[in-house]
């Protein structure tokens, strides 16, 4: 696009031409030109091509422990073991580190005093950008800096780095508004790759509408128990914001306790949990919060009043919690995504909500493992009148929903149009016409 703003110019005449030229620059705001947000896209995925090259040499065991463990690849991915898609596994490890520091870049350049700008000329190896990345850490956002990407490219590949942290400022994702900057988020990473880690998104369109008629209220408690990359708790926030600010302007007050207090993602998939704390965090990027309730955590265990802390063993997260220590404790099996730094844990306290909002998994019924679905039957066992033996995935985050909802509450969920006919959800149906009005 042309660049509108003027050069230098010289301006002849008497002093009336003088000041109504002056004053016609005064009172004409700049025209500035909003980034191509395609272009955008483009160099952060030709970004990630090269890292995923840099790390070539990386195994499929190395990439099972970075991206969710041999549980989630098992029983959520559906992948058997040594028959991993490594390419598309790889690139999905690289997309992460682009992420980050996009991320990065964006909040330092609002807050340069407490994040130091990304300095390529300081970088003398791929692992420096953990001292960058700690800072952020420190404060929280960890669902997006806890994987240690950085530390897995050879140093040989240093000058890549510094070249892909300048291509990263080069494209100024800083000018780029907290509404669109999440939409380079969503779009960035291809849907083959995504489909590989299980990271499928809602179109934001239909996101859009769920929330419309879902949410009437600025102040509703909202989560999402299959997150993904947070396209529906955007579209929440985005609702809640256009209430809020028919009654008055919105302020960082507001966006802390939308993100800390009022929305509430979970995903298993570490994954996702990472694009979707971008996603969320960056709607009002001029505004910083301490704290962000998105979680990893395969949500059929969760109940109101379980609190999740913010490390765990996925063998713990996936065959449920029997004493707290296991949540610290690490075992020969146990795979070190989920555990988050070396301070005491936080933890997220589950409540109660308004309105539960998702677009759950629908794996059929002959692709969940028969140890899984035990597993499953046994943690939705007060509604066994409702379940039924060839119950998609899906069937279980509508159970999950209800255990979520406050009396008046509202379940806003992306169905199969199958839900209607097949025998397998009669429970539901049923449950629906005794208990929902």
């Amino acid at each position: 696009p042309e660049d509108k703003r003027k050069s230098f110019t010289i301006v002849e005449g008497n002093l009336t031409d003088i000041c109504r030229t002056l004053a016609s620059h005064i009172l004409t705001p700049p025209e500035y030109v909003e980034p191509s947000i395609p272009y955008i896209i483009e160099v952060l995925r030709e970004s990630a091509k090269i890292i995923s090259e840099a790390m070539r040499d990386m195994s499929g065991d190395r990439l099972e422990a970075m991206l969710g463990g041999k549980d989630v690849f098992i029983n959520i991915l559906q992948y058997e073991e040594g028959k991993y898609p490594v390419e598309d596994l790889r690139l999905a490890t690289s997309y992460i580190l682009v992420n980050q520091l996009l991320f990065y870049h964006v909040i330092s350049s609002h807050r340069p005093e407490e994040f130091p700008p990304l300095d390529s000329r300081l970088i003398s190896r791929p692992s420096d950008l953990g001292s960058y990345f700690k800072k952020v850490y420190d404060v929280n956002y960890k669902a997006v800096f806890s994987y240690n990407v950085a530390s897995l490219i050879p140093e040989r590949f240093t000058d890549i780095v510094r070249t892909i942290i300048n291509a990263v400022k080069g494209i100024a994702p800083e000018k780029v508004r907290g509404d669109l900057l999440g939409t380079i988020f969503h779009d960035l990473v291809p849907f083959e790759i995504r489909k590989s880690v299980a990271a499928f998104y809602t179109n934001v369109l239909a996101a859009e509408l769920l929330a419309r008629l879902a949410i009437d209220r600025h102040n509703v408690k909202v989560a999402d128990f299959a997150c993904g990359s947070g396209g529906l708790l955007v579209a929440a926030y985005r609702r809640k914001k256009e209430l809020l600010e028919r009654e008055r302007p919105f302020t960082q007050e507001d966006h802390r306790r939308f993100v800390e207090e009022d929305l509430l993602g979970v995903d298993v998939m570490p994954f996702a949990a990472n694009v979707a704390a971008c996603h969320l965090a960056l709607q009002s990027p001029e505004y910083f919060t301490n704290r962000i309730k998105i979680a990893i955590w395969d949500s059929t265990e969760l109940k109101p009043g379980k609190k999740i802390p913010s490390r765990a063993s996925l063998e713990t997260v996936l065959t449920g919690q029997t004493d707290l220590e296991m949540f610290v404790r690490e075992g020969k099996e146990v795979k070190g995504v989920v555990r988050l730094g070396e301070e005491e844990p936080g933890e997220i306290e589950l409540e109660k909500c308004d309105v539960v909002i998702m677009n759950p998994p629908f794996t059929r019924h002959e692709r969940i493992p028969e140890d899984y679905k035990t597993v499953l039957f046994k943690r939705f066992e007060d509604y066994r009148d409702y379940l039924h033996g060839q119950m998609s995935y899906f069937g279980y985050f509508i159970l999950l929903a209800d255990k979520f909802l406050k009396e008046d509450g509202r379940m806003a969920l992306v169905l199969p149009a199958t839900v209607l006919h097949v025998r397998s959800t009669e429970g539901h149906k049923n449950y629906g016409l005794k208990n929902i009005k």
